[in-house]
């Protein structure tokens, strides 16, 4: 409907912008500055990038939301633990992705969910925990069923910390 559509409008930006530039925080803190509760989404993003330009973005967002006030990052993330755990469908995931972008390594995942954690850490970030399927199957049912080798991660700086990665 027309006024959900305006109402998300006023909510929800999209913007395109070159993540390992050296300008990052500041374009990004004037983008989502004075809005009440930022978010930034990195959907489908981190795991391209190897490690250490990985490292340098999760910096650059958390220096970003931190020049505003605060606010959260929603990403998604490998992990070679839950890669193990879906098996084959991960290895068809990787084998797809690496065919399309003609990488030779396809979401280079972190070790584990502890990895994770002191990734944002060390980029400044005050929280991060992982967003888990099983807390939203009364509202999506079908959640109940998705077996994944990405870690929806919830991320915070200022105020409204979450509390430890689980």
């Amino acid at each position: 409907p027309a006024p959900v559509r305006a109402r998300l409008a006023s909510l929800h930006a999209v913007h395109d912008a070159d993540v390992l530039a050296p300008d990052l925080p500041e374009r990004l803190a004037g983008l989502i500055g004075g809005h009440p509760r930022p978010v930034v989404i990195a959907e489908g993003l981190l795991s391209y990038f190897d490690l250490a330009p990985r490292q340098r973005v999760l910096a650059a967002v958390a220096e970003a939301l931190r020049r505003v006030g605060g606010g959260a990052m929603v990403c998604d993330l490998h992990t070679a633990a839950a890669q193990a755990e879906v098996g084959w469908a991960a290895h068809a995931l990787r084998t797809a992705i690496r065919g399309l972008t003609r990488r030779r390594r396809a979401l280079d995942p972190f070790e584990d969910l502890a990895a994770v954690q002191q990734a944002f850490a060390r980029a400044g970030f005050d929280d991060a925990r992982e967003a888990l399927p099983q807390a939203y199957v009364d509202a999506q049912p079908r959640l109940a069923r998705l077996r994944s080798p990405a870690h929806v991660i919830v991320a915070r700086v200022g105020p409204m910390a979450l509390g430890a990665l689980s």
